[in-house]
């Protein structure tokens, strides 16, 4: 389950935001995926992402201090004031119109599922991992998806029942996993999980039409960072269906909002894998 830590305050201007980053920044420093979210913002300091829309300079600020892009769902609703009694309202990046005080508390209640909505999207972020080996009796590469849960946090994947795990056939050549629509990066958990000799890799920006991959070698303990495209070429084939039956997503509970559909959660990590990962010759 995705963890969430929410900070209250009774006024404005006491120190939430600065807070909230200053969370952020220790959980990125600790190597945990961390997003800030704050449903509703009322404020003229706002910022554009970096697909053009608009959000709360705060959140913008939050998500640099937790290395991640700046995203609309960490700032849903945005309301910019422009009288002591009207403002604009911006929704998910666009401005959507302009109301008084009352006819906003009138509308408000109709976007409560769609924010929660929101958040469970940019909550339920999935991981994944995926093994490649080497046959050396039909000298072809493999990829291998293992038993595992995932979530935002991180992966906890049974290697039990390996068919690989047979070091007289097969080599296991590289690690593979995702960061969903965070940015490709080693964290520090990474770099404590990555010991053994061989190529790893990890999948960011999922969600963008050309994701983004970083590649390193581990050998005697000691990371050298590669260029992608030496390990890694495009793929034509589909994906075998039967990997996704091997992920197990673990979803937060939310009220009032169904659970999005298991086939389409993570649906740009396998697009993405069935684009880059190749045979890796």
């Amino acid at each position: 389950m995705t963890l969430a830590v929410m900070l209250q305050g009774t006024a404005s201007d006491v120190g939430k935001s600065v807070l909230v980053a200053g969370l952020c920044r220790i959980f990125h420093q600790d190597g945990l995926r961390t997003a800030p979210f704050k449903s509703q913002n009322m404020a003229l300091n706002s910022g554009i992402t970096p697909d053009g829309k608009e959000m709360g300079r705060a959140q913008i600020f939050q998500a640099e201090a937790a290395g991640i892009a700046p995203d609309v769902r960490m700032n849903p609703i945005l309301l910019k004031p422009t009288s002591d009694r009207q403002a604009q309202v911006v929704l998910m990046g666009q401005v959507a119109t302009s109301m008084d005080a009352v006819s906003y508390h009138q509308y408000k209640p109709r976007l409560r599922e769609q924010i929660l909505a929101v958040y469970q999207s940019l909550a339920g972020e999935y991981e994944a991992l995926v093994l490649i080996y080497w046959d050396k009796w039909k000298e072809e590469y493999l990829a291998y998806v293992p038993k595992q849960d995932v979530s935002k946090a991180g992966i906890h994947a049974s290697l039990q029942e390996n068919p690989y795990d047979d070091e007289s056939r097969y080599i296991h050549y590289a690690d593979i996993h995702s960061h969903n629509s965070m940015e490709a990066f080693f964290s520090s958990i990474d770099d404590a999980d990555e010991r053994g000799t061989g190529i790893y890799m990890v999948l960011g920006h999922l969600d963008h039409f050309y994701p983004e991959i970083a590649a390193r070698i581990c050998c005697g303990g000691s990371f050298v960072d590669i260029d992608p495209g030496t390990v890694v070429e495009g793929l034509e084939e589909p994906f075998p269906p039967e990997w996704c039956i091997e992920v197990s997503h673990e979803k937060v509970p939310v009220s009032k909002v169904s659970p999005r559909k298991e086939e389409k959660t993570g649906i740009w990590g396998w697009k993405a894998l069935d684009l880059l990962l190749g045979d890796l010759k």
